[in-house]
């Protein structure tokens, strides 16, 4: 629905363009109102109930739309029989108050609460009232929901909405253990072909040496039948987030879609690539070499992040218009045995270093759990880069500044 649009870019001609549709055709939910209360009841207790049964109704809407594969809510819209009929908006002096109100009800009445759900207050100038409301609900991946108020869990159907079975609960607790399971069995096998000098899993022949992975894995990747458009990589004039600085054009193979650096094109051995998969994961690889020192050989830790900040600025382009489900990030610092890391700061830290070799052949950074990608990439890999400081015996990374800011961003 929308044609792909996000909510952001959602405008009254969209939302005229949803009169006809009907509810059991797309998975949308139309509401002439924003649950509110109406200001014409006069007795307290009566005004209870009503606030009560629309807090309910919200957060049964919601959490029944989330249980299955996502959609919307559109409030101001009237409809019959589940057809949209006529955009009216909504009765509000307020939009962003009642965005916020929406909001806050559906965060403290449903558990746990859906990732992703995105309210909007769409400006109309042609409807009866100035508002719409429109709630996006994504898939989601911490199912099932439900409602605190009263313990239910629901579904949506064509019909409405309805309380779940007992089989589609016992399908709901286990789908996101599978998925968190198949995305750990993933990381494992490729970081076993990584180990190796070549493997056939592997797109270029890579040089042997430690090697920094990146995976950058949307939750949908694991669903079964998922697939992204790599066609677009091939097409004569591809779209401008195709392009990424410093690398080649690339090249289609049987995972989905490769690319190397563009002076390394045609070489044997080569020290990084990009592998696009075609279920939307992004695998991103550098071969680091160790410097030779006195007491062993030295990794930097400040190029394994400034490699990983690197790696994002290349893809996330990519990413963003191919993917949309919440992300799982992933680090691996792989056949890193016996290697010393080292800041190359001149701190106190830095002297008072143990300098211990690492004893483990590979250090795999815990999972990165993010909703939107979207955003300030040092900030959401800080987690991620204070274990693998902790690794070195430093308490956290030292590449934040005092103001939170990392030291190699582009930013």
């Amino acid at each position: 629905m929308f044609e792909g649009k996000s909510i952001n870019d959602i405008t009254e001609q969209d939302l005229q363009g949803l009169i006809g549709i009907s509810s059991e055709v797309q998975n949308v939910d139309f509401k002439s109102d924003a649950y509110q209360i109406p200001i014409n009841i006069p007795e307290e207790s009566k005004r209870d109930i009503v606030t009560r049964s629309k807090r309910i109704a919200l957060c049964t809407d919601i959490s029944a739309i989330a249980n299955v594969a996502g959609g919307w809510i559109i409030c101001g819209i009237e409809e019959t029989d589940g057809t949209a009929t006529k955009l009216t908006g909504i009765k509000t002096d307020n939009a962003e108050e009642e965005v916020k109100r929406l909001e806050q009800i559906a965060r403290a009445g449903i558990e746990p609460y859906p990732s992703g759900v995105l309210f909007r207050a769409i400006p109309l100038a042609n409807a009866k009232n100035p508002f719409a409301i429109v709630i996006f609900i994504p898939r989601s991946y911490n199912a099932p929901h439900r409602v605190k108020e009263t313990g239910k869990f629901h579904v949506r159907r064509s019909n409405g909405n309805s309380d779940m079975t007992m089989d589609e609960l016992r399908y709901q607790f286990t789908f996101a253990q599978a998925i968190s399971e198949r995305i750990r069995v993933f990381r494992k096998e490729r970081v076993e072909a990584l180990l190796q000098p070549s493997h056939e899993e592997i797109p270029v022949a890579l040089k042997h040496g430690l090697k920094i992975a990146l995976h950058i894995v949307p939750l949908a990747a694991f669903e079964s039948r998922n697939s992204i458009d790599i066609s677009v990589f091939g097409v004569r004039n591809p779209p401008y987030w195709t392009y990424t600085n410093g690398w080649g054009a690339g090249r289609y193979n049987l995972e989905g879609y490769a690319l190397m650096p563009s002076s390394q094109q045609n070489r044997e051995g080569v020290t990084s690539y990009i592998q696009i998969f075609r279920n939307g994961v992004i695998e991103c690889v550098e071969v680091l070499e160790a410097q030779k020192a006195p007491d062993g050989y030295v990794i930097f830790l400040g190029a394994i992040e400034s490699i990983v900040l690197n790696f994002f600025d290349a893809v996330l382009p990519i990413y963003l218009n191919l993917c949309t489900s919440p992300t799982i990030i992933t680090l691996s610092i792989i056949n890193v045995e016996g290697k010393i890391f080292e800041t190359g700061l001149n701190s106190f830290a830095e002297r008072n270093n143990h300098r211990i070799p690492i004893s483990k052949r590979n250090l795999l950074i815990p999972d990165i759990f993010v909703e939107d990608i979207n955003q300030d990439i040092p900030i959401i890999m800080k987690p991620a880069f204070d274990i693998l400081w902790n690794a070195a015996s430093f308490p956290n990374s030292l590449s934040y500044k005092p103001d939170g800011k990392h030291r190699y961003s582009s930013d």
